[in-house]
Parts: C-alpha cells; structure tokens; sequence
C-alpha cells in the first residue's frame, strides 16, 4: 500500500511560521485601525500637535498592533530563510483574508458576497502555489 502524495512539500514548522507571521500581520491591522477610530493623524502631523500624537502612538490598541508587527517580522525572516520568496511571499495574501474576516468579526465592518468571492480568488491563488512549491 503506497503513501499518500502529501498536499505541498513546505514542511509543517514552516507552515505553522506561515500562517503565525499571516495572522500576526491580519491582527496588527486590527489593532492599529481600532487605536486609530476618531484620530485624525494627518491634521495632528499639519498642525505639529505633537502632543496629540504621541497620546495617539502609544495608545495601548496601536501598541499592540506595532507588536503584532515586530514578531510578525521575526517569524517571516524565519520563513525567508527557509522558502523561496516566490513561494512564500504569495502566502502572506493570506493576510488579506484574514483581516476582512477579523474585520467583520471585531470591528464590525461589512462581509458581502463580492468580498467573498474575491477571498475565494486569493484562497484558490495561494493553494495553488503551495501545490507546487519546490
């Protein structure tokens, strides 16, 4: 009895580097958009209000999400050292599903049904590129 053809030839610690690095990228822009709700940086950066600014930086939902960020980073070094760009960077469209599901979730943002086929599109796009990852 023959083994099964496993589904990609990315191992699975560098899968579990992949999909962290993703969502870490996806909640960082959760973080960042509720820390920056009524923020009007543009006109504080205009007006030299910087102390208004910096209030805004180190609000503890833009904290988190710069940290999101830092370790999201740490992680995808680790997965350049390991993956051919050319497959592992197309995997953090991955990101893209799971902010506007996180959006929908925490934020309350719309989900409609062409959001959804365009998610489909970028799942499709991604698998395929696993499917013949080298």
């Amino acid at each position: 009895m023959s083994q099964p053809e496993p589904l990609t030839s990315i191992p699975i610690r560098d899968w579990a580097a992949i999909i962290s690095s993703v969502m870490l990228n996806a909640s960082a822009q959760i973080f960042l958009r509720q820390g920056l709700r009524g923020a009007k940086i543009g006109a504080l950066v205009a007006a030299n209000e910087m102390r208004t600014l910096v209030t805004t930086i180190i609000n503890p939902y833009i904290f988190g999400g710069m940290l999101c960020y830092a370790i999201s980073i740490l992680l995808w070094m680790y997965v350049l050292s390991q993956q051919p760009v050319g497959v592992a960077y197309p995997m953090m469209s991955l990101a893209y599903v799971a902010a506007v599901v996180m959006g929908w979730l925490f934020l309350g943002e719309s989900f409609s049904i062409p959001r959804i086929v365009g998610l489909a599109f970028i799942m499709i796009g991604v698998w395929f590129i696993a499917r013949v990852a080298a």
